[in-house]
């Protein structure tokens, strides 16, 4: 298998990942408790950044926006909200900000980078969403420790406190951008092994040349 055709495969693979696990509430709906367990998981940020950062750009922007809008769309239909709804606008355009973040390293792809990026990706995505909730959301104070609320614990309800949705985020992006990474990159030799490998054949050669030599006299 080619490497265009292994990181073609690994981002389908993280764009499924990414429809199962956000549609958890609709597939997961008469089990409440693995529904809970599984909420933030959805490794969305990892799909766009690493889309943005691995993959042909048409590729990349129709695996990534495609995958997003679909599962948004099916969300929204489920939960009896507009299709589009006001969450959705800033939802996107932090997905997009993660997307061109992506696009911007592909100079530099490697698995640090990735991660790193990703981690910042998954904080702007939470301070971003959560403002959102905090704005929308009647819920919340329209203060600075409304907002604070919004950041920390959320509001009371059947869902994890939002910290805790904040940590399972970062950590199932991180697992998925890792995991694509390994699966995309190629699977080149450690430069310690190959430059033994070099001198060895270097050295294979000058002998073949002094047998050679010395058989002609």
């Amino acid at each position: 298998m080619s490497a265009r055709s292994k990181t073609l495969l690994a981002a389908t693979v993280l764009a499924l990942a990414v429809t199962l696990f956000r549609l958890v509430p609709i597939w997961a709906e008469k089990t409440p408790e693995l529904a809970k367990t599984l909420a933030g998981c959805a490794p969305m940020l990892a799909l766009a950044l690493c889309a943005g950062m691995w993959l042909p750009v048409r590729t990349a922007a129709v695996l990534a926006f495609g995958t997003f809008l679909g599962t948004e769309l099916a969300l929204n239909a489920h939960y009896g909200f507009p299709l589009l709804s006001g969450h959705t606008w800033p939802t996107l355009a932090v997905y997009a900000a993660v997307f061109a973040f992506g696009y911007a390293g592909r100079g530099r792809r490697g698995m640090k980078r990735t991660l790193v990026r990703t981690a910042g990706g998954v904080a702007l995505f939470y301070v971003v969403s959560n403002t959102g909730a905090f704005v929308l959301d009647p819920g919340y104070a329209k203060t600075l420790s409304g907002w604070l609320q919004a950041q920390t614990v959320g509001l009371p309800g059947p869902w994890p406190q939002a910290w805790v949705f904040g940590l399972r985020m970062m950590a199932a992006n991180l697992l998925f951008a890792a995991a694509f990474v390994l699966a995309a990159r190629p699977q080149l030799p450690r430069p310690g092994l190959a430059a033994a490998a070099l001198q060895s054949l270097k050295r294979a050669a000058a002998e073949e040349e002094a047998e050679a030599a010395t058989a002609s006299l």
